[in-house]
């Protein structure tokens, strides 16, 4: 595979599958790669700490896919400090990795890559703080199309003491900074124990159909020690401008009054 990278000096696009087996075989092979690299998927193959020998093509990368990749918090950190150099990027995919807190860093600093329509982060233990935090870079996303992400690992939801409506909140009061969203995929948001949905999100949730006070009947039934998440999902073209329609409402109904 190294030797055929080397030939393959004005290679546009790479895409990898089970290709090998120590992230030391994904350094050999990266170290290959040229600057004209234009689209890098690979899949089910330990990159880890090669995750490095990808700032040279950076600047030229539309399409970034690393699934189930074996990435941990500290290489996502690195990639993340790669992204200023990505203004061409359009597609990122780090599903089935572990992102955890790191998410914090990569939201702020995918305000570097004003371009990018499709982000799915999914079964990539993602948490509250780090989905917030990807909320407030919104406002550099005017491209965003597809949104794709889940909290928690594959099969599991994130942690009992975080709020999955919150993070729904947070994601409904930047909306409107995402004027081509087309599709909204969120999953496996923790459910809370209290009541404490707020107005606003009870407006939005209604707009969609979305019942809150059922789920969270659902989980009290399930028992207090029993930690579940929902899925709100998908939200596609046809049903975004109800929820947008919902929110232009209720914003407009709660406006401070302006002092005299």
């Amino acid at each position: 595979m190294g030797s055929a990278l080397k030939k393959q000096t004005a290679l546009k696009s790479l895409h990898l599958t089970n290709v090998v087996q120590t992230s030391q075989g994904a350094s050999q092979m990266l170290s290959q790669i040229r600057s004209s690299l234009r689209e890098f998927h690979i899949v089910s193959s330990p990159i880890g700490e090669a995750v490095c020998y990808l700032k040279p093509v950076m600047p030229s990368l539309e399409e970034v896919v690393m699934t189930n990749a074996k990435l941990e918090e500290d290489h996502v950190k690195t990639l993340a400090g790669f992204l200023p150099m990505a203004g061409k990027l359009k597609h990122l995919d780090l599903s089935w990795n572990n992102i955890g807190s790191s998410m914090v860093k990569l939201a702020k600093q995918l305000q570097h890559c004003p371009l990018i329509h499709t982000l799915t982060l999914l079964h990539s233990n993602l948490r509250q703080p780090g989905v917030i935090e990807l909320t407030k870079s919104f406002q550099y996303m005017p491209q965003l199309v597809n949104l794709i992400l889940s909290m928690g690992l594959s099969g599991q939801v994130g942690p009992s003491s975080e709020n999955g409506f919150t993070v729904l909140e947070a994601v409904f009061k930047s909306i409107h900074y995402l004027p081509k969203l087309c599709i909204l995929d969120l999953q496996r948001l923790p459910v809370p124990e209290g009541d404490d949905e707020s107005p606003f999100l009870v407006a939005c949730t209604s707009a969609i159909n979305f019942d809150i006070s059922n789920l969270k009947q659902r989980r009290q039934e399930k028992g207090r020690a029993v930690h579940f998440g929902f899925v709100c999902r998908p939200l596609r073209s046809d049903r975004l401008p109800t929820l947008r329609a919902a929110i232009a409402q209720f914003n407009e109904e709660n406006k401070p009054n302006e002092s005299t």
